[in-house]
């Protein structure tokens, strides 16, 4: 079962990128990795996904200890309704924010102003935190229903306030699903083309997503914008 395993996910995964490697020159490699375009755009896209995944942590740790911790009406409704940023493709939530804070015609630019530039890496990052939370959310509020009541109420009986409580004894529980959801969430910025395509690129913040595009459109990597 095992060999049959390894066949399968070396079918599947590695014999497309031997082929890819295979047809890697040399040279031209070493040209587009020394290349300044590319060495600032890495830092841009790690930039960008490091602390647009840890908005997605804070807003998931704020939600998912109202979602299960607490009980209310609409409670479902409202768990629902933090789904939908990422059920929504990328391109619609970034129109959308567009539509909502675009910096001369936004329809909410002046009743609820955008904090700093919509436009370049602080608009990305705010995307990213949005888009993705609901993926941190599912596995955070999971992991905080299985921690034992009992240890927050022991906390709590001996003085300790809520958010003493929180760094104590659910900090250091939930510290491998938090680790697992940043890593998650920093793929998925890493890998998102649509969100800065839409946002980043208009104040020439261009991610490797987005080289790659352009380089293909382009037939090699001299078309790519530096």
């Amino acid at each position: 079962m095992i060999l049959i395993f390894v066949f399968f996910v070396g079918l599947i995964f590695l014999l497309p990128l031997i082929g890819v490697f295979q047809e890697i020159n040399s040279s031209v490699l070493l040209e587009v990795i020394h290349s300044p375009s590319l060495i600032k755009s890495l830092g841009d896209t790690l930039i960008m996904a490091t602390v647009g995944s840890l908005v997605s942590l804070m807003l998931a740790i704020l939600f998912s200890r109202w979602l299960a911790l607490y009980d209310w009406k609409g409670k479902r409704l409202f768990r629902l309704s933090l789904m939908i940023p990422y059920l929504v493709p990328n391109f619609v939530l970034a129109s959308s924010y567009i539509l909502c804070w675009n910096p001369t015609s936004g329809l909410l630019r002046k009743q609820l102003p955008f904090l700093g530039s919509f436009y370049g890496m602080g608009g990305t990052i705010a995307l990213f935190g949005v888009a993705h939370m609901p993926v941190a959310l599912l596995c955070i509020e999971e992991k905080l229903k299985r921690i034992d009541n009992s240890l927050r109420e022991a906390s709590q009986m001996s003085g300790a306030h809520k958010i003493k409580t929180f760094f104590k004894i659910d900090l250091p529980l939930l510290l491998p699903t938090l680790i697992v959801s940043f890593l998650m969430g920093f793929a998925l910025n890493s890998s998102s083309f649509a969100i800065p395509a839409w946002v980043s690129v208009p104040e020439k913040v261009y991610p490797l997503t987005y080289k790659i595009y352009q380089s293909l459109q382009a037939g090699g990597f001299d078309g790519i914008p530096q």
